[in-house]
């Protein structure tokens, strides 16, 4: 039990309670949140996060959990107070590079991106094939 939550079993040491876990998913890019979650969770793949998410819809008392890819949001949307915060870069770590472009004719097209994945990534991705992520065109 941590912070009043009862976490699930913790599968090869990915679920972290310390103290530098917690301070690392504590705050976001600038600084301007700071949330401190019950735990940190270092998945190895998307089962880790669907056992995470199981676990806690199934709680008596259910908790957040929120994903953090590299900490840029600002008004702790990646946060989850008292609750889990999953690190997605740490599916990078098992070899995870998942960004598949695809489209149907007449719909358009589509990217299919893991969560450990960043922009810049996607949009070298997408020029492969010609396109440009259209929340890409949005920041030129």
């Amino acid at each position: 039990m941590a912070n009043n939550i009862t976490l699930p079993p913790n599968p090869q040491d990915k679920i972290h309670t310390d103290a530098d876990a917690i301070k690392a998913a504590s705050t976001n890019y600038g600084h301007i949140v700071t949330q401190n979650p019950a735990a940190v969770l270092f998945p190895s793949s998307v089962e880790d996060i669907k056992t995470l998410l199981g676990f806690s819809f199934n709680s008596s008392i259910p908790y957040t959990v929120a994903a953090k890819g590299q900490g840029h949001s600002i008004y702790g949307q990646a946060m989850a107070t008292n609750g889990e915060v999953v690190e997605m870069m740490s599916l990078s770590k098992n070899g995870s590079n998942r960004i598949v472009i695809s489209g149907y004719k007449g719909s358009g097209f589509y990217a299919d991106v893991g969560g450990e994945q960043l922009w810049i990534d996607v949009l070298n991705a997408t020029l492969q094939k010609g396109l440009t992520p259209v929340s890409w065109i949005i920041c030129i």
